[in-house]
């Protein structure tokens, strides 16, 4: 056996070359599926987010009217939570969503701890609302959750940006 014949190319494998290129082929589509994922998902919880205030916002529009009584919408920012004074329902804000809420002053609940960190939105027997602007998002995508204060409806926007 000579030695020419001993390192030969064999028709029955893959070079070294080869297996780099595949391997960084599929290293390059993993990743971008993970930034694709990532993006998606922050997205969901956006969506999810924004239907959950809404759902929230408008059951306790409702409720106010049927039952002919004040209803009050606590948002407490420190904790990131929505919660009411009648349902035992409570909404909560991701940690990788940014919220901010504009709202009339002294509509927060009265066993309060801290006012600066508590928003209030009340909703009146009537059918009108103090009202308040929601807008959550993070990084290019942001929803903006408004309450009229003369009709108390509640309409969702997406926006470009934050402002």
């Amino acid at each position: 056996m000579t030695v020419n014949q001993k390192f030969q190319r064999s028709d029955c494998g893959f070079t070294l070359a080869e297996m780099l290129v595949a391997m960084t082929l599929i290293s390059l589509s993993a990743s971008i599926a993970y930034i694709t994922y990532q993006k998606n998902s922050s997205d969901a919880h956006l969506d999810r987010t924004s239907k959950q205030i809404i759902r929230f916002l408008r059951s306790a529009r409702i409720h106010a009217v049927l039952t002919q009584t004040d209803q009050l919408i606590s948002i407490n920012l420190k904790e990131r939570r929505f919660t009411s004074t009648v349902k035992a329902d409570v909404v909560l804000v991701p940690e990788e969503l940014q919220m901010r809420i504009t709202a009339a002053d002294g509509q927060t609940s009265k066993n309060s701890t801290s006012a600066d960190n508590e928003v209030g939105i009340r909703f009146f027997a009537v059918g009108g609302s103090t009202g308040a602007t929601i807008v959550i998002g993070s990084q290019q995508t942001w929803n903006r959750v408004s309450v009229d204060w003369i009709t108390a409806k509640v309409s969702f926007e997406a926006v470009s940006n934050e402002n």
